[in-house]
């Protein structure tokens, strides 16, 4: 395990009852559930916590209904998600402190990503060629899962590589998906449920590097949507990297629409990359 993974760690809070994360691993505060009441007085909060940790990014997930208050405030808005909350669509805002974070460095790149991705919209998957088992994972599984998320990232945005979170994670709200080739974990989805909001964001997508190419991400996906589908859910989403043909490709083949580009938002794989949003309504 590489000394980041160990080391560095970003904290998740309780502030004015939403959820945010914060830590220098990602360089930005993030407000995964926003539930301020007083939201003047809630942005000062962050603004200041920005300020005293020397963070240059604030990142909001939130409803519609308080965009124009944001953007009042100083944010932008990189993606919007329809019906991302029960009565109203959500919105990904943020506000770069510093003017270098806003620059997508790989612009060219994540551009050329998307078009191909677009591209291959609703396309037929590739097939697995082999013996395959596909299902949902349980904690006697933890150790494995976290050994495969080892060796695919070099740093993540939560501590994945630990098995004692993992199995936290299945307590709480996490289902974890995997692919087996004799009795070998090569790959690995999971989806986040929110039954608050009746979605569920479909994550840590992990294929060992010697089966790639070969349409795990997808069979993964397509597995976990079928059980998704028995939660009541209406909506899965996914932040996925702008940088990946892999995974922007998985997302758009399996029916799920483009919704923005979050620039220079997430610590993942070794640095600070540029996310993509997708969507799709159950």
């Amino acid at each position: 395990m590489k000394e980041m993974q160990n080391n560095t760690k970003d904290e998740i809070a309780v502030l004015d009852g939403s959820v945010i994360q914060h830590g220098k691993l990602s360089d930005r505060i993030y407000v995964m559930d926003f539930a301020a009441k007083d939201i003047p007085l809630f942005i000062e909060k962050l603004e200041t916590l920005a300020s005293q940790k020397g963070y240059s990014k604030i990142f909001i997930k939130a409803p519609l209904s308080i965009k124009e208050r944001l953007l009042d405030a100083g944010f932008c808005q990189e993606a919007e998600v329809p019906h991302f909350y029960p009565n109203e669509g959500g919105g990904f805002f943020s506000k770069f402190r510093d003017p270098a974070r806003a620059v997508n460095q790989d612009e060219a790149q994540t551009s050329e990503v998307l078009r191909v991705a677009l591209s291959k919209a609703n396309e037929k998957r590739q097939e697995f060629d082999g013996n395959l088992e596909l299902r949902r994972l349980g904690k006697e599984s933890a150790k494995e899962i976290a050994a495969v998320y080892r060796q695919v990232f070099a740093t993540y945005p939560f501590p994945i590589f630990d098995p004692e979170y993992i199995k936290k994670t299945m307590d709480e709200s996490v289902a974890y998906f995997g692919a087996w080739q004799d009795k070998k974990l090569i790959a690995v989805c999971s989806a986040e449920i929110n039954k608050k909001y009746g979605n569920a964001e479909m994550t840590d997508f992990a294929t060992l590097p010697s089966y790639r190419g070969k349409g795990l991400a997808s069979m993964l996906l397509s597995l976990a949507e079928q059980e998704m589908k028995g939660q009541n859910l209406r909506l899965l989403y996914t932040i996925a990297r702008a940088r990946s043909f892999g995974m922007n490709i998985t997302f758009a083949r399996e029916g799920y629409t483009y919704a923005g580009t979050l620039v220079n938002n997430t610590n993942i794989a070794g640095g600070i990359e540029t996310m993509n949003v997708w969507y799709k309504a159950l």
